[in-house]
């Protein structure tokens, strides 16, 4: 915990029980749901709001040490902003997310820019698709719809 203490620190942040609580849950393996992290952050505090938590991931998101994730009209999901620059992919139909390392040199955004003449801080690719899990048991689910 201590060294989570240090990244809110030197974000300028206040450190509090609920903020160390995220950001232990977030820096899990994985793209966690703002409910998954609330829980996590309930386990300190009962009495914490989902407000509280999406206050509190706004301020992380800021501050860079969080990634919020987003893939079509499904929910949001979080991960560690600290981490390496990846892609992801989603399926539509399971909602399962995996990393995608972004190869070196390859980088189809880079060009954007020379084109446009901004200052790029970040990138996010997700692809969406089907899983082949979900591609061998049978035709889409109505959740997969969400994602078109």
């Amino acid at each position: 915990m201590d060294g989570l203490r240090a990244r809110l620190q030197a974000a300028g942040l206040r450190v509090t029980a609920q903020r160390l609580a995220i950001l232990n849950q977030v820096q899990r393996p994985g793209h966690h749901s703002a409910a998954e992290l609330r829980r996590a952050a309930q386990e300190l505090d009962r009495s914490v709001s989902a407000q509280a938590v999406y206050d509190n991931l706004s301020m992380l998101e800021g501050a860079g040490l969080v990634r919020r994730l987003s893939a079509g009209s499904g929910p949001s999901r979080y991960e560690d902003g600290t981490r390496e620059s990846h892609h992801h992919l989603v399926c539509g139909s399971c909602a399962k997310t995996l990393d995608v390392a972004c190869e070196a040199g390859l980088d189809p955004c880079s060009s954007l820019t020379l084109i446009a003449g901004y200052a790029i801080d970040d990138t996010q690719v997700t692809h969406l698709g089907t899983c082949p899990e979900c591609l061998t048991s049978g035709p889409p689910s109505q959740s997969q719809e969400r994602w078109r």
